[in-house]
Parts: structure tokens; C-alpha cells; sequence
């Protein structure tokens, strides 16, 4: 993999990174600022359900999991898998005229595996 996929999956997994502790921290941390989000009483519900450590982390790993797969069809999109290739199809090109390579979506599991992102399976 090189440098160009590396860093665009690098950017991706931080901001997946970072909305996965947002959201849980949100859902149950009672002193959390609310002040971003248009469902505050959404989380104020969560927040008094999800008390245990097992809840907590439970709820971490559904986020991950469909923010991480919302990310991976995104990218099977740019990679000519969704029935939009029918139309057309997209590319990523930096600024210096790399393109990205076909296979983002496998590659950005991959990536997300090898930087320890991904939540052990279950047995």
C-alpha cells in the first residue's frame, strides 16, 4: 500500500475514529456537551440506559460497526460496485494528479486491521 492510500485511509480511520467516541461518549456519559447534536433527548434516554461498562462498550462496537460499513459502501461507490457505475464512475485524484486505485473498500479493512481499529471478532 502506498503513501497516497495510506495517509486517504489514515484520514478516513480518524474521523471514524473520532465519531465513534463522540457518539459514545455522548450516549452515555451524563455530563456530556450536547450542545452539537439536534437530539439531545435521544442521548439523554441512552445515557440513563446505558450504565455498565458491557453496555458501554457494547454500544461502542455497533457504532463502529455501522459507521465503518457506511464508510466501506461509500467507497465500494468510488470502486464501480453500486449500480450509480451503471451511469458513471468515480475516482479519487489528488491534487498532484495520483489516482486512487480500484479496491478502496477491501483495502480500507484492511487497513482499518492492520492499525488495530477493528474490534476483535466475535467467537
Amino acid at each position: 500500500m502506498d503513501t497516497t492510500h495510506k495517509e486517504f485511509f489514515e484520514e478516513l480511520a480518524r474521523n471514524l475514529d473520532f465519531w465513534v467516541e463522540r457518539i459514545t461518549q455522548n450516549a452515555t456519559d451524563p455530563s456530556a456537551d450536547l450542545k452539537r447534536t439536534s437530539y439531545p433527548s435521544a442521548f439523554h434516554i441512552l445515557q440513563q440506559t446505558l450504565t455498565t461498562p458491557e453496555q458501554r462498550a457494547a454500544l461502542r462496537t455497533v457504532i463502529f460497526d455501522g459507521m465503518s460499513g457506511l464508510l466501506h459502501s461509500v467507497l465500494v461507490g468510488f470502486d464501480g460496485g453500486t449500480q450509480l457505475a451503471e451511469k458513471f464512475t468515480l475516482m479519487i485524484t489528488t491534487s498532484e494528479g495520483v489516482r486512487l486505485r480500484p479496491g478502496l473498500h477491501e483495502f480500507f479493512v484492511e487497513y482499518l486491521d492492520i492499525t488495530g481499529r477493528m474490534p476483535p471478532p466475535e467467537e
